[in-house]
């Protein structure tokens, strides 16, 4: 069987590998970070070469222009801790953001990265807490807690 022409450098790659499910594809392309050292970047999971060759283009469209960001790690508990610390205001209303925080945030999303903090996650969270998020046991948070 025929391969394709070979990628010149910069194009990345697409490589196929088996699963119980069927074949797969991932790719790997060199990303441009903000400091100016690269990145090797590899996702996997692409159930068609299409997918794959989209992504790639994608990918490598965002780091030449600039446009590519690193997912963070760091974590909603340690990112609120920064934040409430450069806040300016009132010593009451940190105590209050704090108890929040403490209370509200960190036992459900605290421990979640930053970059999988998703719009779904939070809804799911409000609702969780409308029905059982009072802290004597006894109910759900008011909607405008």
């Amino acid at each position: 069987m025929p391969r394709g022409r070979r990628r010149q450098a910069g194009e990345g790659s697409i490589s196929e590998y088996q699963t119980k499910a069927g074949p797969r594809s991932l790719i790997k392309y060199s990303a441009l970070r903000a400091d100016g050292t690269t990145r090797v970047v590899l996702k996997r999971g692409f159930r068609t070469r299409k997918d794959a060759v989209t992504v790639l283009r994608a990918g490598i469209r965002k780091s030449e222009v600039g446009e590519w960001v690193e997912l963070s790690k760091q974590r909603l508990d340690g990112y609120l801790a920064e934040w409430i610390d450069t806040q300016r205001l009132s010593p009451a209303t940190l105590a209050s953001y704090r108890k929040n925080i403490r209370l509200h945030i960190a036992p459900y999303l605290g421990a979640t990265p930053l970059s999988r903090l998703t719009g779904a996650a939070v809804d799911a969270w409000v609702r969780k807490l409308e029905t059982s998020g009072r802290a004597d046991g006894r109910g759900g948070l008011s909607a405008h807690t």
